[in-house]
Parts: C-alpha cells; sequence; structure tokens
C-alpha cells in the first residue's frame, strides 16, 4: 500500500500517454501550420505582379525604419551585432534567412523563387513576406 499522493502503476501508464498523444497532436499541428505557411510563396510572380516585388536593400531599409521607430528589440540586435556594413546589412542578411527571395529572370521581367541562404546581387522580396517578416520579428522577446 502507497502514501496518498503515489499513483498507480495503471495510473503512471495513462498519463504518460495522454502526455505523448499531446505532444504528438503539438507537433502536428505545427507541421502543418508550418507547411501551410511554406507553400504561399509561389515559385514564380510574373511581370504584371513585379510592383509587388521590393530589392533586398530597400526591404532592409523599411524593415529597419519600421523596427526602429517601433523600438523593436531586433533594431537593437542589428545596431549591437551589424559588424561591417552596418545594420541595414544585417537586416538583408536576417530577410534572406527567413523569407523566400526570388531572382529576376533574364528573359523575362518574371521572377522566380531561388533557394540562396546568403547576400548576392539581384535578390528580391514581395511585400506581402516583407510584412510577414515584421510580424516575424515583433515575436522576438
Amino acid at each position: 500500500m502507497g502514501f496518498a499522493g503515489e499513483l498507480t502503476p495503471l495510473a503512471q501508464v495513462g498519463g504518460f500517454l495522454a502526455s505523448v498523444a499531446g505532444l504528438a497532436l503539438m507537433l502536428s499541428l505545427a507541421m502543418r501550420f508550418r507547411f501551410k505557411r511554406s507553400a504561399r510563396a509561389p515559385l514564380r510572380v510574373g511581370s504584371k505582379k513585379a510592383g509587388s516585388m521590393l530589392p533586398i536593400h530597400t526591404a532592409a531599409e523599411r524593415a529597419y525604419q519600421q523596427a526602429k521607430a517601433k523600438k523593436m528589440v531586433v533594431a537593437f540586435l542589428a545596431e549591437q551585432d551589424c559588424g561591417e556594413g552596418g545594420p541595414i546589412v544585417w537586416f538583408e542578411r536576417s530577410i534572406v534567412s527567413v523569407v523566400p527571395v526570388y531572382k529576376r529572370e533574364r528573359e523575362s521581367d518574371a521572377f522566380v523563387l531561388t533557394n540562396v541562404r546568403d547576400l548576392e546581387d539581384g535578390l528580391f522580396v514581395r511585400e506581402k513576406e516583407l510584412r510577414r517578416y515584421m510580424r516575424w520579428a515583433r515575436g522576438l522577446w
């Protein structure tokens, strides 16, 4: 006979299974949400929607100005950890690592999604993705 606060082996197994089921549910919802968000970026943006594209430098300038005006943590991080190039280059690298970026096709005025994780010439980001980046940045501590 155990103490009043002890659980029986059956209750312990039941509690363990409930926690595993809860964790599995949370992971499946997180994966579903993640895949839905990543599926929103089109592989190709035609010339008709080219007006919604921003050069990465312009997007970084806007992001830095907004973050600084709203006194967001990400602006402080950019100023402290900017290294060479200043906070604008820090924001360029951050945007490239967080949201989908595009390159202009040579044959047409269309933009194609590219798998870049570091700065290159000729990178563009959609305005919608820049807004999504700013929502993400607001969530930083």
